[in-house]
């Protein structure tokens, strides 16, 4: 996925501090900014991200080339003329188009969960714009199906909105958060408006929203700060202590919107059965040590699950085991009394149980109707009271009576576990 770091701008309202560098670079944690952003965009999925340059433009080059984040990462190079929000938007279209991409101010601290807003994007937006409920001077309008219908500024009472006869005390009133997604057909809609160089991006929405449709996306439970002041940094280095790592709040009810097919079997088996469940959207919990505050969240450790097969791969078996065990080929294979098995690669993990490497979940065995693949469940997570796992993908975990898997959800899926 494709995201566009803001990071050109001048960064005025942070000065002594930008006399000397980039806001980019500004510490929050010992971190720049930049890195705080680039993280968390990675840890959502984004592999592809580009970032545009003005101000001190040499430093963040600099920076970009020693530090490896693990992703694709350009420079939209703005040193020639700083373009607003806009034009570096436009200016960047080499890196963006061909498919839907997100743009995110590089002063944003927040524990938005970008997959959710990606998910509830609707597909004739134009735009999608994170907006929250907070004191502001100026708000986005927009109506009740949020779409944006225009922009007011409450201190001074301007109005602006292509309907002339706008009912501005009808409109929700919604403060933007830096953070946009954006569809590809973007670029179109620049070339047929004859857009210029240099032009802010909200400039651009209030002149198109009446044509074209840009909607407000309001995340559950946002906390964010803009650090735009001096002032702001305290708070910005308390709010990313708290959100190292995204865990939502504890839910009880499917999601509205889904980011895989399995994920969204596996609710809709759930909901059919009948089986209670506590769940949590998360950042990326691919690794054993981002599972833990999310088995903290739920009350139950997350299990490992791993996928495996014989030499010849005909043979597969799914082993679910404590999250803190190691592997040992060995021992699984001695308990079994099988020869050798290896690591399934992702690829026949996907095209039989319907996940990726780091989202491997028993509840996928509803995408194995034929019963190929054998579970084998260690005693330890057998005998306890509760587990969680993910959801079918890495940005979601659920938690679980073990009775409600072993006795209701596993015949439905015409599975019978191994217990070693």
């Amino acid at each position: 996925m494709k995201a566009l770091v803001f990071a050109a701008g001048m960064g005025t309202r942070l000065k002594p501090l930008t006399d000397t560098m980039p806001k980019a670079l500004v510490p929050v944690l010992g971190k720049p900014l930049l890195a705080h952003v680039i993280e968390k965009l990675k840890s959502e999925g984004f592999d592809d991200i580009t970032v545009n340059v003005h101000h001190f433009a040499d430093q963040i080059e600099k920076y970009l080339s020693v530090n490896d984040f693990g992703v694709s990462v350009h420079i939209s190079d703005e040193r020639d003329l700083l373009r607003e929000t806009g034009g570096g938007v436009r200016h960047a279209r080499p890196f963006l188009e061909g498919s839907p991409f997100l743009v995110h101010n590089v002063d944003i601290i927040s524990n938005i969960n970008l997959r959710s807003l990606i998910s509830a994007a609707r597909e004739d937006a134009l735009s999608t714009i994170v907006v929250s409920d907070r004191k502001t001077k100026r708000y986005f309008l927009f109506d009740e199906s949020m779409r944006l219908v225009g922009w007011t500024n409450i201190e001074t009472g301007e109005v602006r909105s292509p309907y002339k006869d706008l009912d501005v005390s009808a409109c929700r009133k919604l403060a933007f958060s830096g953070i946009h997604y954006f569809s590809p057909k973007i670029f179109d809609v620049f070339d047929s408006m004859g857009c210029p160089e240099r032009f802010p991006i909200v400039d651009f929405y209030l002149s198109v929203c009446d044509k074209y449709p840009i909607y407000g996306y309001v995340p559950g439970d946002l906390k964010m700060v803009d650090v735009g002041k001096f002032d702001s940094l305290s708070e910005a280095e308390t709010l990313a202590g708290e959100i190292e790592f995204y865990v939502s709040p504890v839910m009880t009810t499917p999601p509205e919107t889904f980011d895989s097919e399995t994920k969204k079997l596996i609710f809709e088996r759930l909901s059919s059965l009948g089986i209670p469940f506590s769940r949590v959207d998360t950042g990326d919990g691919t690794t054993m040590e981002a599972c833990v505050p999310i088995g903290k969240a739920l009350g139950a450790g997350v299990v490992k699950t791993v996928f495996l097969t014989n030499r010849q791969q005909t043979r597969f078996w799914l082993y679910v085991t404590e999250g803190d065990k190691p592997f040992v080929t060995r021992d699984f294979c001695s308990a079994l009394e099988i020869p050798r098995v290896s690591f399934a690669s992702e690829e026949l993990l996907l095209s039989m149980l319907g996940t990726p490497h780091g989202a491997t979940t028993i509840l996928s065995l509803l995408n194995d109707p034929e019963g190929k693949v054998q579970l084998v469940i260690d005693r330890s997570i057998a005998d306890s009271e509760s587990f969680s796992c993910t959801d079918g993908t890495p940005f979601g975990f659920i938690r679980l009576s073990t009775s409600d898997l072993l006795n209701r959800y596993l015949p439905s899926t015409a599975h019978s576990p191994i217990v070693i």
